[in-house]
């Protein structure tokens, strides 16, 4: 299940992230094997990696760029695939037993057969439906995924709502985030002449190409608030990495972005899934013929501040995050 959820984020992230990079006046280069060039050589690398070989494989067209793609080649051979990935699962467990090559060296250090970083899983706890708990009230808000690695800056969760609707949402300020009257975008500021305001609408074009249209919800001060985020490339790239990935309509996905304050923002998609919670039995539905999140049902339990949640032979836990703007996005 935790599989699932960061394949999910990580899928609608990696290709945004390409096109709301390329909007910066002073992008840096791509660090070997930092593929998502958030300054960390890990799993999450490995993951986009995977995604971006099965794109290719099935024929549906790969989304890195040629720094990506350059990044992504550790082996050097030109092609960028499950061998890559391989390198770099190996090469983060190196680095998280206090390994000190780098990454050339290390991939050039190891033999022919490449070494895989071992998975472990948890085994679930109870499976039973337990209905003398209620958790209909404790489940409400935004769950944030807890990451083995402290040093992930990849943050992301899962939320629901009274109306037995959920979402997945990511924290972007590494992407894009408002600084008095400037729009940041990956650290640099967007120039006046591709940034326009008008009516309480916002677009942020490249060159003839728009990257972000949207509108504000609310405002709190200044351009802080919260966007209905509705148009542009990068938006189109989340509803088509939705439909691609998923293989169903994505058109009741609403986005909102939120601008909670100044240098911090967070996108969430609202109505991405329906769930229906009897006991600690909890169930993922589908919404819109969204696929479900998981197959079957799951139990889980909340303990204070701490959601664990059991699916088969794995567990993800969760720590709830509390924003001061968390019911404005979900209106």
């Amino acid at each position: 299940m935790k599989n699932t959820i960061a394949k999910i984020t990580c899928s609608v992230l990696s290709s945004s992230v390409l096109l709301i990079s390329s909007a910066a006046q002073a992008f840096a280069a791509y660090t070997f094997g930092d593929v998502n060039n958030n300054g960390y050589v890990d799993a999450v690398d490995a993951s986009l990696i995977l995604s971006e070989y099965a794109n290719n494989a099935t024929h549906k067209g790969g989304t890195f760029t040629e720094e990506q793609k350059k990044a992504a080649d550790v082996n050097h051979d030109n092609y960028v695939d499950a061998v890559d990935a391989s390198y770099i699962l190996a090469y983060y467990a190196y680095t998280s037993t206090s390994g000190t090559l780098d990454l050339e060296t290390f991939v050039n250090g190891s033999s022919a057969t490449t070494t895989t970083a071992p998975v472990t899983t948890t085994s679930a706890t109870t499976t039973t439906v337990n209905t003398t708990v209620d958790y209909s009230k404790d489940i409400i808000g935004f769950w944030e995924l807890n990451q083995q690695d402290e040093e992930n800056t990849n943050n992301y969760g899962l939320f629901f709502t009274k109306e037995g609707k959920g979402g997945i949402f990511d924290m972007t300020s590494d992407l894009f985030y408002f600084s008095g009257k400037d729009f940041y975008v990956t650290g640099s500021a967007v120039s006046s002449d591709s940034f326009k305001e008008e009516n309480g609408t916002i677009t942020v074009d490249k060159g003839k190409e728009r990257l972000i249209e949207m509108s504000r919800i609310e405002s709190t001060d200044g351009y802080l608030g919260t966007y209905h985020l509705y148009g542009g490339a990068f938006y189109n790239t989340i509803l088509n990495g939705f439909k691609k990935d998923r293989n169903a309509g994505a058109d009741s996905v609403y986005s909102v972005i939120d601008f909670y304050e100044e240098g911090k923002s967070r996108i969430v998609y609202n109505n991405f899934f329906t769930y229906k919670l009897d006991g600690n039995k909890l169930t993922i539905t589908t919404n819109d013929n969204l696929t479900p999140l998981f197959n079957g049902a799951g139990t889980v339990t909340i303990l204070g501040n701490t959601l664990t949640m059991a699916g088969g032979d794995e567990t993800a836990v969760f720590t709830k995050v509390t924003l001061p703007t968390d019911e404005k996005v979900l209106k």
